[in-house]
């Protein structure tokens, strides 16, 4: 069974799909009121032009979802798993901060030492962690947020329709400090299954800069027709 999430973050297309079996979907229907664990495959692709696309990657995961709680492990993706500077990826949320914890992969940490790497590697860290307030991941966490949407947003798009942060790339001071800079929301139903639901973003035709001359924050808008608003998201 396929999930499509489709993006649209700049007037351009990125295109994430999430596949899952159908026994563990059973399960998360089944399950949850108590919370529910899914592992799948997620596909990435950028851009994608006459059947090309300008990127395309796979990654592994697996979720654990209660409420506003939750667990998701990945691989970050990558082209190859050479150019991978993580092995791994666990982000969680206890409902009031999110914690991201980065493993190392070794390939990534010979190639910056050298040489040096054996003599050093019982004193490099195995892991690099970051933290980040609510319940929501900003765009800096950039694959987790991608992967958050489609499994375990639900909690902060818990509306039928709304304004949440913007999803797409802000710095961190404008995700978490400027109302000016939202994300319009609503959910929509598959008229052939109403029971399945899509979560549609909504872009305000324009993006948040900062002016080269004094550094002020302003909005800046999108070449015609995307100054008028598009959709961030499509299922």
């Amino acid at each position: 069974m396929s999930l499509r999430y489709l993006m649209r973050p700049r007037p351009s297309v990125v295109i994430l799909r999430f596949f899952l079996s159908a026994a563990l979907m059973a399960q998360a229907a089944v399950g949850a009121a108590h919370g529910v664990i899914v592992r799948g495959r997620a596909e990435y692709i950028l851009e994608p032009n006459a059947g090309r696309p300008g990127f395309e990657s796979t990654c592994g995961f697996e979720a654990s979802v209660a409420g506003c709680g939750w667990v998701i492990r990945y691989q970050p993706w990558s082209v190859s798993s050479r150019d991978r500077v993580d092995r791994e990826v666990v982000g969680s949320c206890d409902g009031t901060n999110i914690y991201v914890v980065h493993f190392v992969a070794e390939a990534a940490a010979r190639k910056a030492f050298g040489d040096r790497y054996e003599a050093m590697k019982d004193q490099l860290p195995v892991a690099n962690a970051e933290i980040f307030p609510g319940a929501y991941p900003p765009p800096e966490a950039w694959d987790l947020q991608k992967l958050w949407l489609g499994l375990a947003s639900s909690c902060v798009f818990r509306r039928p329709r709304g304004q949440v942060k913007p999803v797409s790339g802000v710095d961190l001071a404008v995700f978490y400090d400027d109302a000016r800079f939202r994300c319009d929301y609503h959910w929509t139903t598959n008229a052939a299954d109403p029971a399945e639901r899509f979560l549609v973003l909504w872009n305000q035709g324009g993006h948040p800069t900062r002016d080269s001359r004094d550094w002020r924050l302003t909005f800046a808008k999108y070449p015609p027709p995307y100054n008028h608003g598009f959709t961030n998201g499509i299922a």
